[in-house]
C-alpha cells in the first residue's frame, strides 16, 4: 500500500491564448497585390486590384482583419499580399457600443456582448427594429454580418 500517495491526479489549468490584434483608427483601405481565393469561411476572397478596408493587424503583423466591398465577404488575409504603401484612411464607418448580448450561430455573422465597441458600415435600418449590414468587433476582432433586432447602439462618433 501507498498511504501518502494522492488519489486524485491534478494538473495546473492553462489559459488559451487569445488573439492578439491591433485595431485601426481610423480603418485603411489598401489595395491587394495577389489573388486571395481560400475555402475557409474566416478568410476574405479577393482578386489582385481589388481595394479591402483593413480593420486591425493580428499575428504579429502577419495577417489583417479585412472586409471586400466588391463581394462583401470578410475575414483574414496575409500582409504578403497587401500593398500598404498605398493605403488611405476609410471613414465611412461609425463606432458604436452595444447596449444588450447579440448572438448568431449562422457563419460568418459577429456575436457580442454588452458593452463591446462595434465599427459598423453599410448599415441598414429595416422596419420593425431590424437592423443590418457588417461590423467589427473590437473585443474579439470578429468582422462580418450583422442582423439584429432591437439593435440598439450607443453613438460613440
Amino acid at each position: 500500500m501507498f498511504p501518502d500517495r494522492p488519489t486524485v491526479v491534478t494538473q495546473p489549468k492553462k489559459k488559451l491564448a487569445m488573439p492578439t490584434h491591433d485595431i485601426l483608427n481610423p480603418p485603411l483601405a489598401i489595395c491587394v497585390k495577389d489573388a486571395c481565393l481560400c475555402g475557409n469561411y474566416k478568410r476574405i476572397v479577393a482578386n489582385s486590384g481589388d481595394r479591402v478596408i483593413v480593420f486591425a493587424w493580428t499575428n504579429n503583423r502577419t495577417e489583417a482583419i479585412a472586409y471586400n466591398p466588391r463581394n462583401k465577404t470578410a475575414g483574414r488575409i496575409s500582409v504578403d499580399l497587401l500593398e500598404k504603401e498605398d493605403s488611405e484612411p476609410f471613414t465611412d464607418t461609425t463606432l458604436c457600443m452595444t447596449t444588450s448580448n447579440e448572438s448568431s450561430s449562422s457563419l460568418g455573422h459577429v456575436n457580442w456582448k454588452a458593452g463591446d465597441y462595434l465599427r459598423t458600415w453599410n448599415r441598414e435600418d429595416k422596419s420593425h427594429a431590424v437592423s443590418e449590414g457588417f461590423c467589427s468587433n473590437l473585443a474579439t476582432g470578429g468582422i462580418g454580418r450583422f442582423h439584429a433586432t432591437c439593435f440598439s447602439p450607443r453613438l460613440i462618433d
